[in-house]
């Protein structure tokens, strides 16, 4: 595996990674060609961000689905789970757009897993709460999850596992620009 190093400078990430002749293919092996990635996509932020992303939440989305829970369904239980939330900011934390958020939410409600309240400091925006229900489905979801996440981060020990999560909430901390 090629050394990784990760360097939080002024507020910059400098990801510096070295080549590892393991990976690079011989010159005539076409075999090596075909089953390999490029050089390129082994080494880019984005892809390996999106690659773990996906492979990490599949994993978790089949017990989701083995429950029946529908991921989105998931998501705003996990938001909310903190206390309610308006739906534009609920609709950020859920990947969503705000007017598909709304739906789920009225979804859930009818459900009896979420309810809506009139924000006391301002009448014209909307909360979103769990409700009893809503919480309990929290409750036992989370602890899934985070059986998962210990799960998938054993290997690594807490000490490396816990600078990877620092490092990625740095990360969103200095992309997260307001729209």
């Amino acid at each position: 595996r090629p050394p990784t190093r990760i360097a939080l400078a002024s507020g910059h990430i400098a990801l510096h990674v070295a080549p590892s002749p393991s990976t690079m293919p011989r010159p005539g092996d076409e075999t090596a060609i075909v089953n390999s990635a490029p050089a390129f996509v082994d080494h880019y932020l984005a892809f390996l961000l999106a690659k773990a992303s996906r492979l990490i939440s599949g994993e978790f989305h089949a017990t989701l689905k083995a429950q029946g829970i529908p991921v989105s369904e998931w998501r705003i239980l996990a938001a909310l789970r903190d206390g309610p939330l308006a739906v534009t900011r609920l609709a950020d934390l859920i990947l969503e757009q705000q007017p598909t958020a709304s739906r789920l939410v009225q979804r859930m409600a009818e459900a009896g897993l979420v309810q809506r309240r009139a924000c006391a400091e301002d009448g014209r925006r909307t909360l979103v709460e769990l409700t009893r229900r809503g919480r309990q489905r929290s409750d036992d979801l989370t602890a899934l999850a985070m059986r998962h996440q210990e799960d998938t981060l054993a290997p690594f020990g807490p000490e490396r596992a816990g600078e990877l999560l620092d490092t990625l909430r740095d990360l969103i901390r200095q992309h997260d620009r307001p729209a």
